[in-house]
């Protein structure tokens, strides 16, 4: 069992990455990424952190999925941008998901 640093909040949703070295968490103030080796913040993503519900790792563990009841983030897990910025669902931004992507 391994102790994190600077964990101070409640977790909604929690992914481990596909090769198990970081995992990512997401509250209702922030996403952040840990190392699992060292047990240190490796990143908090920068992108929309209210009302998020669900996070994800897409399967080649480049991208990071984060969720909410009007919004849908794609976010880079390595530098921690925001692929689609234009997140609210509804809007005139709006990509669909596809297969695949």
């Amino acid at each position: 069992l391994a102790q994190f640093d600077e964990v101070r909040e409640r977790f909604l949703a929690v992914d481990w990455s596909p090769d198990d070295s970081r995992i990512v968490a997401a509250s209702d103030s922030s996403i952040t990424l840990w190392d699992v080796a060292s047990g240190r913040v490796a990143l908090i993503l920068d992108g929309p952190s209210t009302d998020l519900l669900n996070v994800r790792w897409s399967s080649d563990g480049m991208h990071i999925v984060a969720g909410g009841r009007r919004f849908v983030t794609i976010f880079d897990a390595s530098r921690g941008y925001a692929l689609n910025p234009s997140p609210e669902l509804g809007s005139s931004h709006e990509a669909p998901l596809r297969d695949g992507d």
